[in-house]
């Protein structure tokens, strides 16, 4: 009878105690795979570039570089020193008028982007983590003159870099 007073607290124990932390990927067909993977060191790629933003895959690259050594715990290193291989591309980028005055006049514009990135282990070449159609969108208004219309689009990319790199870097360190 004593026992059954103490069930409840019984199987709150072993609830606590089985809840851990594994380190788990998407693996390249959208299942979890769990694996015991400790990411010491890793390179980051200079992304591929698809789209007609020249700037857009150096920026990316920037943030994704800035936002491992923002956070620490992975060190970023040399192609020769890493044990892994963070790679990425710039599938497309596209520019579409949002808010208009007149209907060949846009105030506002938005991007919309789409890359592909995927974590490699550098010792197999096994693809541990892949997302192929990570998209974002980023508005931004359109300025009086070109420039600085091009200045504010600009501002935009860095935004949709620093959002993707955040994301990235959550989506390969989110099971530590």
């Amino acid at each position: 009878m004593r026992f059954i007073k103490f069930l409840p607290m019984i199987f709150m124990l072993m609830f606590v105690i089985s809840c851990g932390y594994q380190v788990g990927f998407d693996n390249p067909q959208g299942k979890l795979q769990q694996n015991s993977l400790k990411i010491e060191k890793i390179y980051i790629k200079p992304l591929k570039n698809r789209s007609s933003e020249m700037m857009l895959g150096v920026w990316l690259t920037e943030e994704l570089r800035n936002e491992f050594l923002r956070n620490g715990g992975i060190v970023v290193s040399s192609l020769d020193e890493a044990d892994f291989i963070l790679e990425g591309e710039v599938k497309s980028l596209d520019t579409l008028g949002i808010s208009f005055v007149r209907y060949d006049q846009a105030v506002e514009r938005r991007l919309n982007a789409t890359f592909i990135m995927k974590l490699i282990r550098k010792s197999s070449g096994e693809v541990i983590w892949k997302e192929e159609n990570m998209q974002r969108e980023e508005s931004f208004f359109v300025g009086r003159e070109i420039m600085e219309t091009e200045g504010l689009k600009d501002d935009a990319l860095r935004r949709l870099s620093l959002y993707i790199a955040q994301h990235t870097f959550h989506k390969i360190t989110s099971a530590y």
